[in-house]
């Protein structure tokens, strides 16, 4: 039972948490640890061979097209960009779109221009909406179509190319998609009546954010703004990350890539190049890709002021272009002289020592825009199936707020950051940095552990009684050996299924691509996503876990129940799977289900197979059959003779 209990709360005693106060967050740690990179030195050279690379700009149709009951020109065109050094042929032809305002007043002259970028197997339209709601501001936005995507030439993003072999320059995809970064900005700029060559921003997501990062590294002095989404520390993995879909590897071979490869790879090594542009990420913390303990180590190496750079993360939020209302008040912040984003700042962070400890936050916000809410966001990391949550902070002066987040039910390492909601009547919302936290302990964690076992030991025990009280002692000398014996056996049989059962949960529930993802893991990165499920996330693993050991007590009365049970929650699963295939767009494969899928509902029907063997040496035996309401109306009677 306590092995069960540990399953899902994932106890750890850690160390005691310190007094963070006037501290930074602790870093996180790189999984893949890097060598010194002169990305400067490299790329120097590099773009000098992009910017030798002519454009050779085709505008192939114009027209106009309607968003937001607003009309607005729409240019399809090609251009090329470099192939790798020495391949044939030497360039590559792109294709994108070009959204702008009409100018039907006549004012508009040479506006912002945004480049957007698409991610992985995706394609420009994917982010039409993205391109026209920034041309709303009278930005004209160029959306890219990236090499080996969409109409574009070139080798698409397979393994082979991902995970490359040989020179960066001349194998490597991101060495493509990156050229075409920075020709895209090239492309943009060269329309000079449109576009203000002083007021450049880049956004994209997943490769298109790492794109964005990089791009705007090299470009510094032509980009003012990056804003990265769905792309932090690529060599800060975990065994379920989707990288290995792309590399084709498993996680034990993804960590051996050699770190020539990720040097050039890794966003990190160019963040920190000198006059980095004004810049935001955009993060989710249950990222299919990127763990969010990447974060720390991003923002702490970007070379600009607390003014210069800001943090969105979304809690429970995934692998996602964000909603373009914070973008877009970056764009009037940094084009049409609009108010800042707020700056956010953890400067106190203490455990408050007691029986149940609790971590008090001060945070210092300054922002020139109304705040409608200051919340800190958090997460029990050891315990199974908890979503990010959040605790609203309150002022405590000026620009100072205060909060607190309580011990969890029972002692777990914590992580938390703070959330700034701005007052502008749309979504709009920014961060700290994360704050690895450390444990907050729960002295009397033993009580709610003794509860769960007490709750599923004791109604097992009574009824365990009861039926062998009818089952073996009630029945004549003669045949109760062996109804002892078939007793013993089935609930043996039984006990077996059940452990076999929870044991399902860490093996592989769902194959994605090629990667295989445990029950818990799903329940933690999925059944948490409040942006598929709403409100219900919050509730969802709670829910399930009161379920899964009612009905391991309910085996004991009537394997039916429970073999029916277990194999309805089985179909469940298969459809809320399906349900989240769906939220991402995706269809569900056909063999999506791993073999954890499969032993779950294994023991459903063998528990299945035990009734009726139970139903046959019952007859047999001359056993009276019983049910749970027979059971429950036996005790009313028994309690009732007692009165």
């Amino acid at each position: 039972m306590l092995c069960i209990i540990s399953f899902f709360t994932g106890i750890n005693k850690g160390e005691k948490m310190c007094n963070l106060a006037n501290t930074t967050p602790v870093l996180s740690t790189q999984i893949m640890p890097l060598s010194l990179f002169n990305a400067t030195a490299f790329w120097d050279s590099e773009k000098t061979r992009v910017e030798s690379t002519p454009l050779n700009i085709s505008i192939l149709s114009q027209n106009t097209t309607i968003y937001q009951e607003m009309v607005f020109n729409r240019t399809d065109l090609a251009f090329d960009t470099p192939n790798w050094v020495g391949a044939s042929p030497a360039t590559l032809r792109v294709h994108a779109t070009l959204f702008t305002p009409t100018n039907s007043s006549g004012t508009f002259f040479q506006g912002p221009g945004v480049v957007v970028i698409h991610g992985t197997g995706q394609r420009r339209q994917t982010f039409f909406t993205a391109g026209l709601s920034f041309a709303a501001m009278n930005c004209s936005a160029l959306v890219v179509d990236l090499v080996g995507h969409g109409q574009s030439q070139g080798p698409k993003p397979t393994a082979e190319y991902t995970i490359y072999q040989g020179d960066f320059n001349k194998t490597s995809y991101h060495y493509l998609a990156f050229c075409n970064g920075l020709q895209a900005v090239n492309a943009l700029l060269s329309f000079k009546s449109l576009v203000d060559p002083s007021r450049i921003a880049i956004t994209g997501l997943s490769l298109g954010g790492m794109t964005t990062e990089i791009v705007s590294a090299i470009y510094h002095d032509k980009i003012s703004l990056a804003m990265s989404a769905g792309m932090i520390n690529v060599t800060c993995a975990f065994p379920e990350t989707s990288i290995r879909n792309l590399a084709g590897m498993t996680y034990e071979e993804l960590l051996a890539v050699p770190q020539s490869v990720w040097q050039y790879l890794n966003p990190v090594n160019y963040i920190g190049m000198a006059q980095y542009p004004d810049v935001c990420p955009f993060v989710g913390t249950t990222d299919e890709y990127f763990s969010y303990k990447g974060i720390p180590d991003v923002m702490r190496t970007l070379q600009v002021s607390a003014n210069e750079k800001w943090l969105q993360i979304t809690a429970n939020g995934h692998h996602s272009y964000p909603t373009d209302r914070t973008m877009h008040y970056l764009l009037r912040h940094e084009f049409f002289g609009g108010p800042a984003p707020p700056e956010i700042a953890i400067t106190r962070a203490v455990k408050a020592s007691g029986a149940m400890e609790r971590l008090e936050v001060d945070a210092t916000v300054i922002s020139p825009t109304a705040v409608r809410s200051v919340e800190i966001c958090y997460r029990y990391a050891d315990i199974i199936g908890e979503p990010w949550r959040t605790v609203a902070m309150n002022p405590s002066g000026a620009n100072q707020w205060t909060g607190a987040v309580e011990s969890p039910w029972i002692t777990s390492q914590m992580d938390c950051f703070v959330k700034v909601t701005l007052d502008t009547g749309e979504d709009v919302f920014f961060t700290s940095d994360l704050l690895e936290a450390g444990v907050l302990t729960n002295y009397f964690s033993f009580l709610p552990v003794i509860c769960i076992i007490a709750a599923i030991a004791i109604p097992v025990l009574l009824s365990l009684r009861d039926r062998y009280k009818v089952e073996v002692g009630g029945i004549d000398d003669k045949r109760r050996r062996m109804a002892k014996k078939c007793f013993i056996s089935e609930n043996l049989f039984l006990a077996t299924t059940e452990t076999v059962k929870f044991s399902s949960m860490i093996m592989p529930w769902v194959i994605y691509g090629t990667i295989p993802w445990s029950l818990f893991y799903v329940m933690q990165a999925y059944f948490t996503y409040d942006g598929a499920l709403g409100d219900l996330a919050f509730y969802l693993n709670g829910i399930l876990f009161v379920v899964f050991f009612a009905i391991s007590v309910s085996s004991t009365i009537n394997p039916l129940l429970s073999g029916i049970f277990n194999a309805a929650w089985a179909v469940l699963f298969y459809a809320l799977i399906h349900v989240m295939y769906k939220a991402f767009g995706v269809n569900m494969p056909a063999d999506v289900l791993g073999a954890g899928f499969y032993v779950y509902l294994s023991m459903a029907i063998a528990q299945i197979a035990i009734w009726a063997w139970k139903r046959i040496y019952h007859k047999r035996l001359g056993i009276p059959t019983r049910n749970l309401l027979t059971i429950l109306k036996g005790a009313r009677k028994a309690l009732l003779a007692k009165k």
